[in-house]
């Protein structure tokens, strides 16, 4: 009986090196992804942060605009706008509210998360009179505040 050998000289992958080259992958990924997952929660908190200094210029604006030069006391009245001396509104100087990146409201008014960002106005002139304090409400506790001007957590 005469055995023929129609792939002895076919060339492939063993298993064992396929083994490697799969541990070798697996091993470079457990070490990107801490990296890439760290370099997405300090996107995330930047961003908050923008949105805060955006929203805390935004305020600023509408009390040196505002005829009774206080700030607005919800962030519908800052969307809303300002009240001209005329006794017309402003034209505002935030058209949409910020929305953090973890926050997973709809942003829409009648959400209940419709705001991602607490405002808390003060009255009057600093410091006798209060200062302003913006919070995230999705991590304030990584994203910080903005009050009186500074973050609390950089």
């Amino acid at each position: 009986m005469i055995r023929s050998h129609t792939n002895r000289g076919a060339r492939g992958f063993t298993l064992i090196e396929l083994l490697v080259v799969i541990l070798i992958l697996g091993i470079l990924a457990a070490i990107a992804l801490p990296q890439y997952l760290s370099s997405i929660a300090a996107a995330n908190k930047r961003t908050c942060q923008t949105n805060m200094k955006t929203i805390a210029t935004a305020m600023q604006a509408f009390k040196t605009a505002d005829v009774s030069h206080q700030y607005p006391a919800t962030m519908a009245a800052l969307l809303a706008g300002p009240v001209a001396s005329t006794g017309a509104t402003a034209i505002p100087d935030l058209f949409n509210a910020p929305k953090c990146p973890e926050d997973t409201g709809s942003g829409q008014v009648g959400d209940a998360q419709a705001y991602t960002i607490n405002i808390t106005p003060g009255t009057g002139q600093l410091p006798a009179g209060g200062g302003l304090e913006i919070d995230c409400v999705a991590d304030a506790a990584n994203h910080g505040s903005w009050v009186n001007g500074t973050l609390t957590k950089e």
